[in-house]
């Protein structure tokens, strides 16, 4: 009986033994350098997407600042290069995904991308500096395209064009044009494209009309319209 039951703890120990080596095996896979990585990555993002801070928004940090992690602890970090491994160290430390992302400490410094540096004094701040800073992408992004200049010249209607069977078509507007060679082009697929009736007029940007006297013309405004 005693060597029965010596077999068994024996079978037991080794048992738990296993379990313990496989269960630090598996967290150690869990917690590869390429998790590791892709978590602060992760982290990171939406730290700086909670505020627009960083590349991907308009405001930057005045380091040194202080966050807190998921256990409640405090660091002070330098940079970015430094709040990065702090992330790293603690989920590794603790074995811990579940930190979404670190918490800032108020107050904080922040400068915005025209060079003003404003003081954060609680996250309720945040929600403004969130909306000011895509009001400033639109009017970026509005400014943009209302600069660009798509079209070089415009055509003067009526226009006439006139199709590979020698019909013509005239046109008083941009829509009936655009009626009538669907038109065409639905009962002659196969058919080569209608060509423009010269001379014609066009619009320049300036407001002010040029006529065009042959295709070679038209040509020419063309390739001066891309240089």
């Amino acid at each position: 009986m005693k060597h029965r039951n010596l077999i068994f703890l024996l079978g037991f120990g080794l048992i738990g033994m296993l379990s313990t080596l496989t269960s630090c095996t598996d967290t150690q896979d869990e917690f590869d350098d390429l998790t590791v990585e892709n978590f602060v990555d992760r982290t990171i993002f939406d730290f700086q997407a909670f505020g627009k801070f960083g590349r991907r928004g308009c405001y930057e940090f005045v380091f040194p600042i202080s966050v807190t992690l998921g256990d409640g602890s405090v660091v002070e970090v330098e940079d970015y290069a430094a709040l990065r491994l702090a992330i790293a160290e603690y989920i590794v430390d603790n074995q811990d995904t579940t930190l979404s992302r670190p918490r800032l400490v108020y107050p904080v410094d922040v400068v915005s991308d025209d060079g003003e540096i404003v003081t954060i004094e609680g996250a309720d701040e945040i929600a403004p500096l969130r909306r000011a800073c895509r009001r400033d992408f639109l009017d970026r992004v509005r400014e943009r395209i209302q600069s660009r200049k798509e079209r070089c010249f415009t055509l003067v209607y009526p226009v006439s064009v006139q199709f590979a069977d020698g019909s013509t078509l005239d046109a008083e507007s941009r829509r009936a044009l655009q009626l009538g060679i669907r038109a065409w082009r639905a009962n002659n697929p196969d058919s080569d494209r209608p060509m423009l009736i010269y001379p014609l007029t066009v619009e320049l940007e300036d407001g002010s009309t040029v006529e065009l006297e042959s295709r070679t013309a038209f040509s020419e405004l063309r390739e001066s319209c891309a240089e």
